[in-house]
Formats: structure tokens, C-alpha cells, sequence
């Protein structure tokens, strides 16, 4: 990851398609992380604290400034500089900490490390300074120890010492290669996978197929975790491209539908910030009226007449709405009879989607190639 190059200004104008309209689900703002709410964030390198502003105007409430290779060693100390965690709790935003210690990825050649390993447990050295701050929602500790060959031993010594310090949850982020998690069991909370599937080259429609079953296969391995997040796609370098707003879209829902309780976005830089607010910022605003529904979890199953057809229905916990999403996981449109667990009069479309009648609980859906289609149900 630490060979992605910042896109330029072009990637907005290049990728900021039609998109869905902006108007809002619920009036709020963006909702802050919590039990019942969704982690919506971004990541990288992020240590100025003036961009936490402008990531909570974009609309994230999650931010983790993660740092490439030897700027690890200083990503506490710009976390607890005067400034940066009071101004993220200013803006409803939570800390993701990072701190990939030496003692699990040890390189004494890199110039920055110590000339001994130190011991697994000293990464509560790291952490130690914002312990017990109310805006910390999480300790990030190790970017993808598959790929580096970390033994989950010494990660599961390092993550008791952190659960002795500090109870929130540890969350480790793996590559796709990791279909089974078992060898890491008590070694994190929340399991994570980063996926990148589109790519400059090649059919973006054949990316896009495979992304469904990347989901499951991340839910599936992470079960025996409390959680399940995703890293979903925000670059491009000279191996990957950047999204659009649909491709951004159809990819957040996907992983939602599929039971992922957390998105993060990588990569988040000053220079990329006009992609993330031209691009993005339209599906994380969307999201914001729809996340306590979504983090309360599906109510019944709905059943398509179409197998690409996947679909769901929450409640807001709040109002008690009825929330109807559907996604079509292909490049050829269609329209899809959905059969609802509950009795409901009519949808109404949100985000574009057209207004809908249901019959004996049963409405058609006229859905894109990738598209997603979102509705609130009057319930009888």
C-alpha cells in the first residue's frame, strides 16, 4: 500500500458521475460512532489537524492516521500534540490509534528502530498517553500481519497487554489472502480485510463480479470476531484505479448488505481531498440517515425474483422507519420482484430511486448495472 501515489484533482473529474441525488434519508449530521451506530472513516497518513475538519465537513466520524514504514514511530506523538484528539471530539469525529510496534514487525535496518526486538507487551508504551480518552474508539495495531508474516503468537501477547490497559476493542486488518482467521483468535476484536478490486486495466464489470463473494468470504472468516469491518477502495496508483461515485457506492452497500458493520476508506492525503468530497462525499452523506438502521442489523428476509438481486430491510431504532435496500451485483440491468417480511402500503424512493407500490407484500424494482436502489416502507 505505501506505493499508491496521491491522484490528482483529475481523479474527481474524472470519477464523479451522476451519482445518486442528495436527499437525506433523516436530517442528521454525521452520526457519531457509537454501539449503534457505524464506523464510517478514512485513513493514511493524516497527522495535520487542520484536515479533521474537513474530514467531518466530507462526512466521515472516524479517522485513523495510519503511517507507512519508519512514520510509525511518530504517529502517537502528532495524536496527542495539543489539538488533534480535542479537535476530532469537536467534530464528532472518533481516533483510530495506530501503532504497528517494532516488536511486531521488527526491521533494524530501516534506521528507526531499536537495535533489539523489544518485547510484544511495550506496544502499551505507545498507547499508554491517550488511555482512557473518551474520543479513542480503537487500537489499530497491526496493517496486514499476513503479508508480513507476524506471528499470531506475539500478537495475541501484545493485545492482552493492550486489553489490560485500555478495554476498547483491537482491530487488526488483514489482506484477502486470510480465509481462515483461526490461527489469530485472541489476538483482535474486530476483524478487517482491505480490498482493492478495480484496477486501470481489464473489465471493471468483471472487478466489480468478483466483490460479492469477497464480502462473504471476509464476514465468513471474521465470525468469530465481535466485529467485521471492511477497507474499501479510495486510491489509485499504477496497479489499481480510482472508483466512481457508482463503483463507490455499489462496493459500500455490498459490504453492508453482506454484514460488515464498518467501512473505512484508504487512502485519505491533503492533495486527494477533492476526490473524497466531489467522489465520495455524496455516498457518505447518504449513509448517514440509513447507519443506525443498518448497525441495528437486517429485520427479515426479503426474497428476489432475480438471484443477482440482494436485498434488505432494517428499522431506525430510533423512529421505527423501514428501511428497503437493494443492490443488483451485475452489469446488466434488471427488474426484480422483491418479497418484504412485513405488510407495507408503498415505497417511497430515496436517493433517485423511483416511488413504488406493494401488493401482498411483493413490489418491482427496476435496478441498474451495480446499482443500488433505496426505499423507506410505510408499514401497515
Amino acid at each position: 500500500m505505501d506505493a499508491a501515489r496521491d491522484a490528482s484533482a483529475g481523479d474527481a473529474a474524472r470519477t464523479a458521475d451522476a451519482g445518486p441525488a442528495e436527499a437525506p434519508w433523516r436530517t442528521d449530521p454525521a452520526p457519531r460512532v457509537g454501539a449503534d451506530v457505524l464506523p464510517i472513516g478514512v485513513y493514511h497518513t493524516i497527522y495535520e489537524v487542520e484536515e479533521v475538519p474537513a474530514i467531518a465537513a466530507i462526512g466521515f466520524n472516524a479517522v485513523m492516521p495510519y503511517a507507512d514504514g519508519c512514520g510509525d514511530w511518530r504517529i502517537l506523538g502528532n495524536a496527542t500534540t495539543p489539538g488533534y484528539l480535542p479537535t476530532a471530539a469537536a467534530h464528532g469525529v472518533r481516533f483510530i490509534a495506530h501503532a504497528e510496534p517494532a516488536a511486531l514487525n521488527w526491521q533494524p535496518d530501516a534506521g528507526c528502530q531499536p537495535a533489539t526486538r523489544p518485547a510484544p507487551e511495550s506496544v502499551v508504551d505507545r498507547f499508554a498517553p491517550i488511555a482512557g480518552d473518551p474520543n479513542v474508539l480503537a487500537w489499530y495495531l497491526f496493517d496486514e500481519p499476513d503479508i508480513w508474516s507476524v506471528p499470531p503468537a506475539e500478537v495475541r501477547r501484545a493485545y492482552d497487554a493492550i486489553h489490560a490497559l485500555d478495554p476498547r476493542p483491537v482491530v487488526l486488518v488483514f489482506s484477502t489472502r486470510t480465509t481462515d482467521a483461526t490461527p489469530w483468535a485472541g489476538t483482535m476484536d474486530v476483524f478487517a480485510v482491505d480490498s482493492y478490486p478495480l484496477l486501470p486495466t481489464g473489465s471493471h464489470d468483471v472487478q466489480l463480479a468478483a466483490y460479492r463473494g469477497t464480502v462473504e468470504t471476509t464476514v465468513r472468516t471474521g465470525a468469530g470476531a465481535d466485529a467485521v469491518w471492511m477497507v474499501l477502495q479510495g486510491w489509485a496508483d499504477a496497479a489499481h484505479a480510482v472508483p466512481t461515485t457508482s463503483e463507490s457506492r455499489y462496493m459500500l452497500y455490498t459490504a453492508l448488505l453482506g454484514g460488515v458493520r464498518g467501512v473505512l476508506w484508504y487512502l485519505y492525503r491533503p492533495a486527494r481531498r477533492s476526490w473524497f468530497e466531489t467522489v465520495l462525499g455524496p455516498v457518505v452523506r447518504e449513509l448517514h440517515g440509513y447507519a443506525r438502521a443498518i448497525a441495528a442489523g437486517s429485520v427479515g428476509p426479503v426474497t428476489a425474483s432475480d438471484a443477482s438481486v440482494q436485498a434488505s430491510l432494517y428499522r431506525d431504532p430510533g423512529s421505527s422507519a423501514a428501511l428497503l435496500v437493494a443492490v443488483n451485483h451485475s452489469a446488466t440491468a434488471t427488474t426484480a420482484a422483491l418479497t418484504l417480511p412485513i405488510d407495507a402500503s408503498r415505497a417511497q424512493g430515496l436517493h433517485g430511486a423511483a416511488d413504488t407500490a406493494i401488493t401482498a407484500r411483493r413490489l418491482d424494482v427496476a435496478l441498474g448495472p451495480w446499482a443500488v436502489a433505496t426505499f423507506e416502507l410505510d408499514p401497515r
